[in-house]
């Protein structure tokens, strides 16, 4: 199967690349200025091609490429948290070009990834799919637009699978997180501070189980819909620094800032749309993940 992946370059199309790799035909499409190859974490190489992600540029790609399924990754996130809403409009734009020329091209088989603060938390957990969304920022905002346009394009034929994915963690992810702020602390031998009354607490999910959830959504080509995807559990920061200590082997002690101010919501969505129509469940839970990630 030829699969096109938008965002191919980026944290979790390069773990794609590395585990779906040997199973597909794998071809990256960006903004980047020129032909080239994308270099997955263990250094295996694909084909590149440049998009301005008009209708134009995408449909030469399609037309070259001839691809079986397309998996959505790419989204316009600027840094510095800019929370003008004009910067995030690309989202939108970008995904309805791509859209469109799927079903120009027959292509019906595509996945798009959205995210867990589309959720509102006036809503009762677990989040199902099917409940009331209050975008949390600009970014889950253009998120949401996304996903109307995939039910606007799955009503005129195509079978577009929306992953929501919990907090992603994994080696590559950006630096500034807490996850990557506590691991890199927890190698030095550091204490780890937590913030807050530790009542918040975080619903996760390893990339290596957002690539098999790709995957388990590209083999069911003819289910359309959102599918809400993380792990089994959910974590507060005191389980996190916990984990990570003992994963690293991280002696110092955990320090406890009660004054600080912290997020004390709680994020949990329902899995089991996954697991019952994909046949997905994750297999790391957040100890498993942070082992698999310390062999980096």
């Amino acid at each position: 199967m030829k699969l096109l992946i938008t965002g191919g370059s980026g944290f979790i199309g390069k773990h794609l690349c590395d585990m779906l790799g040997c199973e597909f035909d794998l071809y990256i499409i960006g903004t980047q200025n020129a032909l080239t190859n994308v270099k997955s974490f263990v250094g295996k190489e694909f084909p590149y091609y440049s998009t301005d992600y008009s209708a134009g540029s995408l449909g030469l790609i399609f037309e070259k490429v001839k691809p079986n399924a397309v998996v959505h990754l790419a989204a316009h996130r600027p840094a510095g948290n800019n929370e003008f809403i004009d910067a995030y409009f690309e989202n939108l734009r970008m995904s309805a070009n791509l859209f469109e020329a799927c079903l120009n091209n027959n292509i019906t088989n595509i996945i798009n990834t959205s995210t867990r603060l589309i959720y509102t938390q006036q809503n009762s957990k677990p989040w199902a799919e099917k409940a009331v969304v209050c975008p949390n920022g600009y970014y889950a905002l253009s998120k949401h637009w996304v996903e109307q346009t995939a039910a606007y394009f799955n009503n005129k034929g195509l079978n577009i699978k929306t992953l929501r994915l919990a907090q992603v963690v994994g080696y590559g992810e950006r630096e500034g997180y807490l996850l990557q702020i506590y691991a890199e602390n927890a190698k030095k031998g550091l204490p780890l501070t937590v913030f807050g009354e530790c009542n918040g607490k975080r619903h996760y999910v390893y990339v290596n189980d957002v690539v098999s959830a790709i995957k388990a959504a590209l083999l069911k080509p003819e289910l359309k819909g959102v599918y809400n995807v993380g792990m089994k559990n959910i974590y507060g920061f005191d389980e996190l620094a916990q984990t990570i200590n003992q994963v690293y082997g991280n002696k110092s002690e955990i320090v406890y800032n009660t004054k600080a101010k912290a997020d004390e919501n709680i994020y949990e969505m329902d899995i089991s749309k996954a697991e019952r129509e994909l046949g997905w469940s994750a297999m790391y839970d957040l100890s498993s993940a942070f082992v698999d990630m310390s062999k980096f």
